[in-house]
Formats: structure tokens, sequence, C-alpha cells
């Protein structure tokens, strides 16, 4: 299965960690019979600075890698053009810390909500308002506090894209809860993809 993180401008780079150590963690975990049949995870990152950059970055991966689930964090036009441009083609839209509705990018997280075919959310309210928009029966709860956030929140310490494109956080930072939600994450992008391509090797 190959897996492209997708990091817009206010994603959480504590998240995004756990996501990538995650998926790190699932393929040593595999049998090294099982990696040749497909099973384990290819992962990329791709990090966005704009609307009009990830319209184009996000299409050319889609066109020349052709991954099978892409996993949006962040928020802003950016995320929105992320979207918009997955929509378009087979790729599973799975979209991390959704439900969130803060400020001037809440109508942007709204949109891309609407358009993704998975929702993950963190927290109670998060849930609570994508029930209260129809949207209850593509959400999932992925637990664990990711180290870096509030107590509140998992995503809710966010970092704007840098000039390099790296997103990291250190290894020694991570714990047990931000693995069991990276894992968590993983299996719901699965299961969703097994469920609407009909692989059952996702």
């Amino acid at each position: 299965m190959k897996f492209l993180r997708v990091l817009c401008p206010g994603h959480d780079v504590a998240v995004s960690a756990a996501l990538r150590e995650a998926v790190a963690a699932f393929n040593r975990g595999l049998d090294i019979r099982l990696r040749f049949l497909s099973i384990g995870i290819e992962d990329r990152e791709l990090v966005v600075n704009d609307a009009e950059h990830a319209t184009a970055a996000v299409g050319g991966v889609l066109d020349e890698w052709r991954p099978d689930a892409v996993v949006l964090l962040g928020d802003g036009v950016s995320a929105v053009a992320a979207a918009t441009i997955t929509a378009r083609h087979p790729a599973t839209l799975a979209r991390l810390c959704a439900g969130r509705r803060v400020g001037p990018e809440a109508d942007a997280a709204r949109a891309v909500d609407h358009l993704a075919d998975v929702l993950l959310v963190v927290d109670d309210a998060s849930e609570l308002t994508l029930r209260d928009e129809g949207l209850s029966a593509r959400t999932y709860r992925v637990m664990g506090r990711v180290t870096g956030g509030d107590v509140g929140s998992p995503c809710s310490a966010t970092a704007d894209v840098d000039k390099t494109g790296t997103a990291s956080i250190s290894n020694d930072a991570m714990g047990a809860d931000d693995m069991a939600m990276g894992l968590n994450v993983i299996k719901a992008v699965r299961a969703a993809r097994a469920r609407t391509s009909g692989d059952s090797t996702c």
C-alpha cells in the first residue's frame, strides 16, 4: 500500500511525526514474507506552501506515484486545493485531525472534511461537530495524545511549513500514546481503502 502524507500550513509536527514513526514500526513488524505481498506500506511526505503549489505538487505525485491513500494534515486554502485534486483521483483521502472549526480557517476545514473519504478525529468536540454535519459514517476516532500537543487536543500544536520542506520531531520525544494514535490511523485508512477499492491486501 502506498501512503502519501500531505502537510499543509498549520499542520501539527508532532502528529505527522507520530504517523511517520507508526508506518516504520508497522513495516518492521511484518514477517519478511509478507512484505512481498504488498501488505507493507510505502510512505512519502509532501509539504505544500499554498494552493497553487498544493495543486501542482499533489497532482504530480498522484499521477506519477499513484498512492492508494492520501493522509492530509493542516488547514487553509492549500488543504482545500490538496483535497480537491485528490478527490479527482482513485486514492482514498483521509483527513487527520478532522472536525476542527477554529478561527478564520473554519470554512476551509469544513470544505476539506466534506471532500474526505475518511475523517480521523482525536477529541469529543470534533466528533460531535462531524456528527452535526452529517458525516458520522465516515468518522473514525483515533486515540492517543501526541507529545507536543495540549492535553485537550493532540492536534493543537501547529507549525508553519519551513523552507526546507521538512517537518520532524526527535524520536526521543515519541511516547506510547503517539505510536498508538499513528497505528490507529493506519488501521482506519487501510480498512477504508479495502472497503472502497475491494483490495483485501490493503
